[in-house]
C-alpha cells in the first residue's frame, strides 16, 4: 500500500510516532539506510480489553535491532 489504511473501530485507538536518537520526530518518508530510530506505540482503550493484541508490522526496508545486544557478550564461555 501507498499508505496506512485509515482507523476503523471505536474502541481502541493507536498513535504511532517515529524518532531519532536525540528525540527529534520524523517521517517514515526522511528515514535514511542505517539509520537507528525508536517507535513509541500509543494504544488507548474506551473500555476495558482483556485480550487485546496489538501488531505493529515493520514497514518494508526496516529491521528490529536489539539494543540490550549492544551491551551483552556473545560468548558462550562466559556463561559457565
Amino acid at each position: 500500500p501507498q499508505s496506512a489504511p485509515q482507523p476503523g473501530g471505536n474502541v481502541l485507538g493507536i498513535e504511532r510516532a517515529i524518532f531519532d536518537t536525540h528525540g527529534q520526530q520524523k517521517s517514515l518518508t526522511s528515514l535514511r539506510s542505517g539509520e537507528l530510530v525508536l517507535v513509541k506505540l500509543e494504544v488507548t482503550a474506551k473500555r476495558n480489553v482483556p485480550d487485546a493484541l496489538v501488531v505493529d508490522l515493520l514497514p518494508a526496508g526496516l529491521e528490529l535491532e536489539n539494543q540490550n545486544l549492544a551491551n551483552s557478550s556473545a560468548s558462550l564461555q562466559e556463561n559457565g
